[in-house]
């Protein structure tokens, strides 16, 4: 696991969205030995919390390390620009809304049929995103080979690349991080794997 919760320079544990089903199944266990008030509160909670961070990005960037009070803070003031569809052009409102409309019909019978048959909904969801990853995998490998020569010139390029200097740059906001948090002997430490990243870069 990359040492930068957001996986490198994105955001978001996109890496994950793939496992989306076996995080909400674990997330219903859990939810399910709890007693609704607190399953609705934490959900509630994380909500709120996503939300922020949606009206934060105005005005942070929130690639960057953040102490929590910081992030509040950002979230507190940031403007609150809420409207329906406020970012789709005018001319593809109406379409939107139609698929927006069958989604939801979509989703509502799939609820439906979750409330019926949780068990069954639950295997069948399983069943076809293993037959997906494993299709998928079964591809990536027969394509292996024609890409080999590629995957071998760009770790040979490697030292010069972009990669480094992200790497750097983000090393240098944990090391900022841990200086603002007291932590001065981490933050120590990573400035020295700056000052040996440094060096290596041709």
């Amino acid at each position: 696991v990359d040492r930068f919760f957001w996986s490198g320079s994105s955001f978001g544990q996109r890496r994950f969205d793939n496992c989306t089903i076996f995080f909400l199944l674990g997330a219903a266990a859990i939810f399910a030995a709890l007693p609704r008030w607190a399953g609705v509160a934490i959900a509630a909670a994380g909500s709120l919390w996503t939300m922020a961070l949606f009206f934060a990005a105005d005005t942070v960037d929130l690639n960057r390390y953040y102490v929590p009070s910081e992030l509040m803070h950002a979230a507190a003031i940031a403007p609150k620009r809420i409207g329906l569809l406020l970012s789709v052009p005018g001319n593809f409102k109406a379409d939107v809304l139609v698929v927006f409309a069958g989604v939801i019909i979509l989703y509502a019978g799939i609820a439906a049929l979750a409330r019926a048959r949780p068990g069954a909904i639950a295997a069948v969801f399983c069943v076809v995103m293993a037959v997906f990853f494993g299709v998928c995998g079964a591809r990536d490998a027969q394509r292996i080979d024609a890409w080999s020569g590629v995957i071998a010139t760009n770790r040979a390029r490697e030292p010069y690349s972009g990669a480094l200097h992200d790497r750097l740059a983000l090393l240098g906001d944990e090391e900022q991080y841990l200086r603002r948090t007291g932590r001065t002997a981490e933050a120590e430490q990573t400035r020295r794997e700056i000052t040996t990243l440094e060096k290596s870069i041709p």
